[in-house]
């Protein structure tokens, strides 16, 4: 039987380290700069998988994992069977919903391009570039959840509460300098 001898602390929210990395590379007339983010060796509680994969609210949604539950001897081992009330109590704190959180995420990449001078001087400017850029492109992780960059959620660091992901942003532009 499983009782309070057994609890022990798992996890730490806390990364082994946090890093950047940002380059400018430069090519006959073109530029790209790239700017990476990311931490490694934290471990994040996954709230929602804690509330959408037990079926203890009767009446809310569950997730596909709910599919693969316990349903009799010969079935699931990990995911617990379906049932309001949960008697059994398979949804205690446990190490079930910790994951990785470690994650290596292109936080900004810019690819533009500046008319060489001849071009220039025939339009009477002394500068256009065209560029076209993009925020959050791509975040590479273990991690099941939306996002694995929590920050402070209700005052709890390495607890996913479900808020919403950062947004993808893509965007264009062009200076022109007289």
């Amino acid at each position: 039987m499983v009782n309070s001898q057994d609890q022990t602390y798992i996890g730490d929210p806390n990364p082994s380290f946090t890093y950047g990395l940002t380059n400018n590379f430069t090519f006959k007339g073109f530029d790209l700069n790239v700017f990476l983010q990311g931490s490694q060796g934290n471990d994040v509680y996954n709230l929602n998988r804690y509330y959408t994969e037990g079926g203890i609210y009767g009446s809310s949604n569950a997730s596909t994992l709910a599919l693969e539950r316990w349903t009799g001897p010969g079935t699931s081992n990990n995911i617990p069977r379906a049932i309001t009330g949960d008697p059994n109590q398979n949804l205690r704190v446990s190490s079930h919903y910790v994951e990785n959180g470690s994650y290596m995420r292109i936080k900004l990449l810019t690819l533009g391009y500046t008319l060489p001078k001849g071009v220039l001087d025939r339009i009477y400017a002394k500068q256009v570039r065209v560029y076209v850029s993009s925020q959050n492109l791509l975040t590479v992780t273990k991690y099941d959840g939306f996002d694995p960059e929590l920050g402070n959620q209700g005052g709890s660091f390495g607890i996913d509460r479900g808020i919403y992901p950062q947004a993808r942003v893509f965007l264009a532009g062009l200076n022109i300098g007289f």
